[in-house]
């Protein structure tokens, strides 16, 4: 039998995923620089979204403030220009290192001068301003990401390069609710294979580290999207961007994949394979003779399941799943802002279909997601907050892994997912969802004795 990847593109006219706009990368760059301050330029109400988002920085020990210009119905007529001007002033009387300021959606059609009055403010001495025009509607996520990190090479001149030092680029574009700890976990599996990691943009930085930016040869973003700030920075500075089409690190394979190759830059192959198994035998110490372990992996063992996720994390997703815990993805959900990330995440799939079969949607909207897991007849779905109430309506038992921080952290324990690792937390979240598919109304239908009305009457007259 000849196995085949259904390629479905979403070709509807709306879109319902939770896909936040440009101005929600920038806010996550700019969260990520110590003593920062972040003036939204925009209508009272519309940066809620960004505070609760940029909130997995809170973790790291420090806070962002985000204040905004509050415009109201007239500025959109007149302009909110003197508005940005008292907010700046007001903000400017702390000694912040940085402070940003990023456009909505209505101040970008407005064009309010945001460049000039951040060139013509009196500031402190050692105050920077970084005004950028990030409205929702110039792309989502990963372009407002691209533009903000692109500002902060502006801190750092070229100068001498490091070659065995590597640069991350853009954790929340992973894709997962945890990243937070994975990006540690990643930082972790690089150093201990020899591999320095200098930066992580946007995470737990300060101003005067930004000048030392440039000093890695190799720039490693976390992300299948096309960048094109990033590229464009690359060259100008010769930097060099790691841009082998790799899995993330997740599970034993993935992270085998992942490491080896990036360690074959560095010639530090031998420190990465002794990682590898240091990782190996804490999950053999910790899974070998238990046998609550023995019988779960017996439970999810064939099981099927769906994914919705970002591109590249939904692909190594799938690729631990099936690889390591022999668990079949039926639905591969993929979200993908450029052209970019759907080229690579079709590539990679390609490996699957040596073993299994499974349809692939392309950006889909939630009601042709859930058609298509419900057609499928999946033993439990994998996504995010957003996704699940879709599966819990239709009794599909939902194990939220992916999606961004926000509104992820009720439930949040900080251990990682990626790395070797990280599968003693993929197998206890697995754990949970085969006990639901025991419970779950639509198994216990599905399953059960029916007796039609005929044999019902008839067995009971004998």
């Amino acid at each position: 039998m000849t196995l085949k990847m259904k390629i479905i593109e979403s070709n509807n006219i709306f879109a319902d995923q939770m896909q936040p706009g440009a101005f929600i990368g920038a806010t996550l760059v700019a969260s990520g620089i110590k003593n920062s301050a972040i003036i939204y330029h925009g209508y009272l109400g519309c940066n809620i979204e960004s505070i609760h988002m940029r909130s997995d920085s809170i973790p790291g020990g420090f806070y962002t403030p985000i204040i905004a210009t509050g415009l109201n119905e007239s500025d959109s007529i007149y302009g909110g220009n003197e508005k940005l001007k008292a907010t700046l002033e007001e903000v400017n009387k702390k000694p912040y290192d940085l402070i940003w300021i990023l456009t909505g959606d209505a101040t970008s059609i407005t064009a309010d001068d945001i460049y000039g009055i951040a060139n013509t403010a009196n500031i402190n001495k050692n105050t920077t301003i970084i005004p950028l025009d990030v409205p929702g509607f110039l792309g989502g996520i990963t372009r407002g990401t691209d533009i903000a990190i692109s500002k902060l090479y502006d801190f750092s001149p070229s100068c001498a390069r490091q070659t065995n030092s590597v640069c991350l680029f853009a954790p929340h574009l992973m894709g997962i609710k945890s990243h937070p700890e994975d990006i540690k976990e990643i930082k972790l599996l690089l150093e201990r294979s020899g591999i320095n990691v200098s930066h992580i943009l946007s995470k737990y930085l300060t101003k005067q580290e930004l000048i030392t930016l440039s000093e890695s040869k190799y720039v490693l973003p976390l992300t299948w999207e096309n960048l094109p700030e990033l590229n464009s920075i690359c060259k100008k500075n010769n930097l060099e961007l790691i841009d082998l089409n790799l899995p993330l690190p997740v599970g034993v394979s993935n992270s085998e994949h992942w490491l080896l190759n990036i360690a074959e830059l560095f010639n530090t192959r031998k420190k990465a394979e002794q990682t590898l198994m240091e990782d190996k035998c804490i999950i053999e110490g910790q899974l070998k003779y238990n046998y609550n372990f023995s019988w779960l992996s017996t439970l999810y063992s064939e099981k099927t399941c769906s994914i919705y996720a970002h591109s590249q994390f939904a692909v190594s997703l799938a690729q631990c799943l099936f690889y390591d815990l022999n668990i079949k993805p039926k639905v591969i959900s993929i979200i993908a802002e450029t052209q970019e990330a759907i080229n690579k995440s079709k590539l990679m799939l390609k490996e699957l279909l040596e073993y299994t079969d499974f349809t692939l949607l392309i950006n889909p909207d939630y009601y042709t997601y859930i058609k298509y897991i419900k057609d499928s007849n999946v033993d439990f779905a994998i996504g995010s907050n957003q996704d699940k109430p879709l599966c819990i309506g239709e009794n599909i038992p939902h194990m939220t892994l992916s999606g961004y921080y926000f509104f992820n952290n009720f439930n949040f324990t900080p251990w990682p997912n990626f790395g070797i690792r990280g599968m003693l937390g993929i197998i206890t979240e697995l754990g949970y969802q085969m006990e639901k598919t025991f419970y779950y109304e639509r198994y216990w239908k599905n399953y059960s004795y029916k007796p039609s009305e005929d044999n019902y009457f008839n067995d009971s007259c004998k």
